[in-house]
C-alpha cells in the first residue's frame, strides 16, 4: 500500500567501512541515523543485521515490514555490556551471569528470562530475551555512541536464507533503510 511506497523512495546512504577501525565519522552517522529513528545494516561477526532503537516503536514495526516478519517473532538486541541485559530483564542470578560472561562477547546469542514485564515494542509478550555482544569493534562503538541497545535482526526476508552478497543486501534493501554499513563480506552464515 501507501506505506510501502513511501519506504520505497527514501534514499539510503551506503558507506563502505571496517568493522575493526571504523572511522569516527561512521560512528557519528550511525548514531545520528539511529537517534532520528532511522534503519540502518551493519555487520557482526555472523552476518549483517538490522539496526533500529528498540524504544522506538515506529522504527521498529519499520523494521518488522521490510522483513515481512509475524509480529510475534521476536529479534535479539546488540549490547555492550550485562548491566544493558539487566536493565531490560532485571537482575541476573549469578550462574546467568556466569554463562554471559563465558560466551559473549562472541558469535552466540544468550537467552535470558524476564524477571519483569517486558516494555520494548515487538518483544512485549516474551518471557525470554536473546542478547548479542559481537566480537565487533563497530557493534561496539555504535552501541556507546548510541548510548542505547539496538535491534539485532538479520538482513533477509523472513523464512528466506540469510544473505551474505553485500551488493545483493543493497539492491534488496537500499530503498528501505537509511544506512547501509558495509565492511565486505561476512563469512559466518549463522544467525
Amino acid at each position: 500500500g501507501l506505506y510501502m511506497r513511501f519506504t520505497r523512495n527514501r534514499k539510503c546512504e551506503h558507506i563502505v567501512t571496517s568493522q575493526e577501525n571504523p572511522s569516527k565519522s561512521v560512528i557519528n552517522r550511525a548514531a545520528k541515523v539511529l537517534r532520528s529513528g532511522g534503519i540502518i545494516i551493519y555487520p557482526t561477526d555472523t552476518l549483517y543485521g538490522f539496526g533500529v532503537m528498540i524504544n522506538n516503536k515506529k522504527a521498529v514495526k519499520r523494521m518488522y515490514e521490510i522483513k515481512k516478519r509475524d509480529r510475534k517473532k521476536p529479534y535479539s538486541i546488540l549490547i555492550n555490556t550485562i548491566e544493558q541485559a539487566e536493565q531490560i530483564c532485571g537482575g541476573l542470578t549469578s550462574r546467568e551471569e556466569e554463562f554471559f560472561k563465558i560466551l559473549l562477547p562472541g558469535k552466540m546469542t544468550v537467552l535470558l528470562r524476564a524477571k519483569r514485564k517486558l516494555n520494548i515494542p515487538g518483544l512485549e509478550h516474551l518471557e525470554k530475551v536473546g542478547f548479542r555482544i559481537p566480537e565487533s569493534n563497530l557493534c561496539h562503538l555504535i552501541i556507546r555512541k548510541v548510548g542505547s541497545p539496538i535491534s539485532s535482526s538479520s538482513v533477509n526476508i523472513s523464512y528466506e536464507p540469510n544473505i551474505d552478497e553485500t551488493n545483493e543486501i543493497s539492491s534488496q534493501f537500499s530503498s528501505d533503510v537509511d544506512l547501509f554499513l558495509d565492511s565486505g563480506p561476512v563469512f559466518s552464515l549463522k544467525g
